[in-house]
């Protein structure tokens, strides 16, 4: 049981130090927040399209929770762990198997940089 534990805290770990590490790959102006053009990038990675406005300013009002007009780590932390992972792992899962199979790997890691 212990081992489990120390494992599922390990896998938490790793988990938000890939998000901070996500987080800061599209905060491309280091201000500590993610910003219009900052989310229309990261949508367009996301989804492989440009978004329309109409879907950038959905996103911005879904992430933007104290309204400032731009997404602070706080707000993309549980957004990306709820919605993000679940669309990043879907880019990589080719086959639509529900898991990421031994060809499917090297687009993942390329895509992880």
């Amino acid at each position: 049981l212990h081992q489990d534990s120390s494992m599922h805290t390990h896998a938490q770990i790793v988990l938000t130090d890939g998000v901070r590490i996500m987080f800061n790959r599209y905060d491309t102006d280091y201000s500590g927040t993610i910003a219009d053009d900052e989310l229309r990038s990261l949508l367009a990675d996301l989804g492989g399209t440009e978004p329309t406005d109409d879907e950038l300013q959905s996103a911005m009002r879904e992430l933007d929770g104290d309204g400032t007009g731009d997404v602070n780590y706080d707000e993309f932390l549980p957004w990306w762990r709820q919605v993000g992972i679940s669309r990043v792992f879907g880019l990589y899962d080719e086959d639509h198997t529900g898991t990421i199979d031994l060809h499917e790997i090297p687009k993942l890691m390329h895509g992880l940089g």
